[in-house]
């Protein structure tokens, strides 16, 4: 269990150590010296897991912990999960959010990879807009309180704060 080895490899140890040895999960967290809920989680993503995210595991692609979070799903919707990351070329890191996605999804209906999608474009445009509202208070900040009043006139200002809803009428209509 010291060596190098992968997340996935070990997992595997622990899994044969269990159904195969027969060795207790207690005695197989002490015998690799780790906790009994790190052995669990092991073999919790193990079982849990669809053939196509141990794949991506096997690969590389993901970390037990994007894994683990992909076992809270159904197997099918991991596999969604999987094809959305793939055809919109997204970091392992929007596993977590697609999940909690699906799983909002899946309250209200049914969870189809066109409804991920548009929430992983939905969300894109939210950060667009976050960024926009960035350098909006970067630059009046950067500018000062003293030039509120000429920033008020520029127009990629106004249209800025209108989509940001902030209030530029006191700095409209004094001088």
């Amino acid at each position: 269990m010291r060596r190098k080895l992968s997340w996935k490899e070990k997992a595997h140890l622990i899994e044969y150590d269990t159904e195969v040895v027969g060795i207790s999960l207690d005695e197989v967290a002490d015998l690799y010296c780790i906790t009994l809920s790190h052995a669990k989680k092991y073999l919790r993503i193990l079982k849990g897991a669809s053939d196509s995210v141990l794949k991506r595991a096997d690969d590389g692609d993901l970390d037990m912990n994007a894994t683990e979070k992909l076992t809270t799903i159904p197997k099918d919707e991991q596999n969604l999960v999987i094809e959305v990351l793939d055809e919109q070329k997204l970091d392992k890191s929007a596993v977590m959010h697609l999940v909690e996605e699906a799983n909002r999804l899946r309250k209200s209906g049914r969870v189809t990879k066109d409804d991920l999608a548009k929430s992983v474009a939905d969300l894109n445009e939210k950060l667009r807009n976050a960024r926009q509202i960035l350098k909006l208070r970067r630059k009046e900040y950067g500018l000062g309180p003293q030039h509120l009043f000429r920033l008020a006139r520029e127009e990629t200002f106004v249209v800025r704060a209108e989509t940001a809803r902030i209030d530029l009428t006191y700095f409209q209509t004094r001088e």
